[in-house]
């Protein structure tokens, strides 16, 4: 443990009128990219301190303080409970109560239960809107702005470009066997974007993760909890979900997309807007790792990548998500109205 660290979480303590306990151990097991962990015992319950230091991080760690401060009666049983922080550049200091419950993996995929039990927790969090939170004093920023600005399309679909690009190059055997359907996603993505700037979607933005994937989800007694809200946002609920079932499921299927869809708030997206958002989360997930080496992806990215570029076969859900995406003219009216 570094001293300061020490220093710094006994004084956060004190601060929230909280005796600081004789032990801290270093979680060295959990240490994670974003933060430095500490696991203690106050009144019998354990707590973790999350200390972030690197000025890169230092926002993103203060938002996770507003919003588990300002949402903690909407997020509970959904988030850990907040118990004392302090945001003092350059260091932000967190702490909540420990999760009790078995941490979920994403190294291997979720059974269809426990997929559907964090989808339907998070109906409460997709539920919250823009206005809710201006009300709240919370200033969350707008994941995604600029979605509907025609320039900023056209640079994601060049950066997926490129990304595949790469792809071909660091993995040419498996990129060659992918070769079609990049080239095939790469048109559609193109046709996906001008139709998001022509026909963006109504809805008010809503509170969502950002980050949603297994290895932030603890299944406890109450059901799931959801870890590191750092990069909770203002944006569309369906981004969520169709990263979250993109990565969690083991075949995924189109009809389970648009089941699990059918459940946000606060009316249901049409087959076309869910087809879209999946071939423009595929293609970002792309972008994100596929064209990056190995050894520069963590365990939870090689098992994501195994499974959208298998070898020898494409996933059925990008697969129908495209057909569907392409079926549909560019120039098909919204089907959902104002949120």
């Amino acid at each position: 443990m570094k001293p300061y660290d020490l220093a710094n979480i006994q004084r956060v303590l004190r601060r929230a009128g909280i005796e600081p306990p004789d032990g801290i151990d270093a979680l060295e097991d959990e240490h994670g990219t974003t933060a430095r962990l500490y696991r203690f015992s106050i009144g019998g319950r354990d707590h973790v301190a999350k200390i972030v230091d690197d000025p890169t991080l230092v926002p993103r760690a203060a938002r996770e303080c507003a919003v588990l401060s300002a949402l903690e009666p909407r997020l509970d049983h959904l988030a850990p409970r907040l118990v004392a922080f302090d945001i003092a550049d350059p260091t932000v200091v967190l702490v909540i109560e420990h999760v009790d419950g078995r941490k979920l993996s994403g190294r291997e995929p979720l059974e269809p239960d426990v997929v559907d039990q964090v989808l339907a927790a998070l109906t409460g969090v997709w539920s919250i809107t823009e206005g809710e939170i201006v009300a709240m004093g919370l200033d969350l920023p707008s994941w995604g702005r600029g979605r509907g600005v025609e320039g900023d399309h056209h640079r994601r679909v060049e950066r997926f470009r490129r990304r595949a690009e790469s792809f071909l190059t660091n993995h040419p055997g498996r990129a060659l066997a992918h070769r079609t359907i990049l080239e095939r996603t790469g048109r559609i993505l193109e046709v996906v974007a001008a139709r998001r700037v022509d026909q963006p979607r109504l809805v008010e933005p809503r509170v969502i993760h950002g980050d949603l994937h297994a290895d932030n989800i603890i299944l406890g007694a109450r059901g799931p909890r959801i870890l590191d809200w750092q990069t909770a946002s203002l944006g569309d609920p369906l981004e969520d979900l169709v990263r979250f079932e993109l990565e969690s499921r083991a075949t995924p299927r189109f009809a389970d997309l648009e089941a699990s869809a059918g459940r946000l708030p606060p009316n249901p997206p049409s087959r076309r807007e869910i087809a879209d958002a999946a071939v423009a989360c595929y293609a970002g997930l792309i972008s994100g790792f596929a064209g990056r080496t190995s050894d520069r992806r963590s365990a939870h990215e090689d098992l994501i990548f195994d499974r959208l570029l298998a070898p020898d076969q494409l996933p059925p859900i990008v697969a129908e998500a495209l057909d569907h995406a392409e079926a549909v003219p560019r120039t098909v009216p919204t089907q959902r109205g104002p949120g």
